[in-house]
């Protein structure tokens, strides 16, 4: 959005285009309005879907993952970059722990240039045995299982295919209510959502996912979720008739 050759480009291939297929509303709405305006009859919603194959696939390397055992284990995946804005979860955790000093660690999954800025920032928060950084994974589902619930806080998504990963494997989301992330997340039903850079709205959420029999029940509606919404079938068939 900051190019103007890659409008430019764009403006181009959409005025060829009989057909665009968008990943969300959230996106169809950018490309429909401002300056880039493509005309929104062209544009179509197709959710990305997931089936067992993609769920084998993605489950398919052998190695194992040990994550350090705790009561409740918050996870996140993703390159580690100033989009995901990795250090609000961290500040926020932090508080967490400060007011509820549960049994609750954070573990981050990934590789990326604000490596260094977090784990300095852990560091100066004391909280090295709470956080810990695990590297790029080959192997997420063997990460997704082990946690309870999956925390992002991007500060812009297309739609965000790992909180569709996190679904297939039950895990409650907590995640803010920004761009395509509340046509993923319905609050209370299948995750939590909250409001953009508000760190006590965070910690609530994190409070809230304490309660075993809470996370079930989202775990629950998680999956029923996904295969309604985002099933393989439905985004092939959609595909198809385009």
């Amino acid at each position: 959005n900051k190019s103007l050759l890659a409008m430019l480009v764009c403006k181009i291939f959409a005025f060829k285009a009989k057909k665009i297929i968008s990943i969300s509303n959230t996106v169809k709405k950018y490309f429909s309005t401002g300056i880039i305006s493509i005309d929104e009859k062209k544009i179509e919603t197709i959710y990305y879907g997931i089936d067992k194959d993609y769920i084998d696939n993605i489950t398919n390397n052998k190695k194992k993952i040990f994550l350090p055992k705790s009561k409740l284990i918050f996870g996140s995946v993703g390159r580690l970059v100033k989009q995901k804005n990795y250090e609000f979860i961290i500040k926020s955790f932090e508080k967490y722990c400060k007011i509820y000093n549960v049994n609750s660690i954070l573990v981050i999954a990934g590789k990326g240039p604000e490596e260094k800025n977090l784990k300095r920032l852990v560091k100066e928060l004391k909280l090295k045995n709470n956080i810990f950084f695990i590297g790029h994974l080959n192997n997420v589902a063997n990460f997704l299982k082990q946690i309870d619930v999956f925390c992002m806080n991007s500060k812009f998504e297309g739609l965000g295919l790992v909180m569709l990963e996190a679904m297939a494997f039950g895990k409650p989301i907590i995640a803010p209510r920004i761009s395509a992330i509340p046509e993923v997340i319905k609050d209370g039903v299948n995750g939590l959502l909250t409001k953009p850079d508000n760190i006590n709205s965070y910690v609530n959420a994190m409070k809230k996912v304490q309660n075993y029999n809470f996370r079930k029940k989202l775990s629950k509606q998680n999956k029923l979720y996904l295969k309604n919404k985002f099933s393989f079938d439905k985004m092939i068939s959609k595909t198809q008739n385009i």
